[in-house]
């Protein structure tokens, strides 16, 4: 199982740009579950972006995320917990930890 974390948006920022991503993701996992971890508004984002696309082995997992704010210890711990409790829980094979990238950002 490959578990994909988007810890930093609670909206639906970066969503096409992660819609690609775990696009991406699904179609080099095959039939291996991947789970995508993320606040409700930025998966239902990303599947909106997503449309149509039959995703079987895809199941979601809501997450808490802070608000924006940018770097603090307290996101970073967040952050931190969230992505040891769902590796605790699940024993994803593989962890992929969403991140905006330059041309997102």
């Amino acid at each position: 199982m490959i578990l994909v974390i988007e810890p930093i948006f609670p909206n639906a920022h970066h969503a096409p740009g992660n819609a690609g991503k775990l696009a991406a993701i699904l179609i080099a996992a095959g039939d291996e579950p991947v789970v995508f971890a993320a606040h409700p508004l930025h998966h239902a984002a990303v599947r909106r972006v997503l449309g149509d696309a039959k995703m079987p082995n895809l199941t979601v997992t809501d997450i808490e995320v802070l608000p924006p704010g940018g770097l603090s210890v307290r996101r970073f711990l967040s952050q931190t917990k969230a992505l040891l409790g769902l590796t605790r829980r699940l024993w994803p094979r593989l962890a992929i930890k969403l991140v905006p990238t330059i041309a997102e950002a």
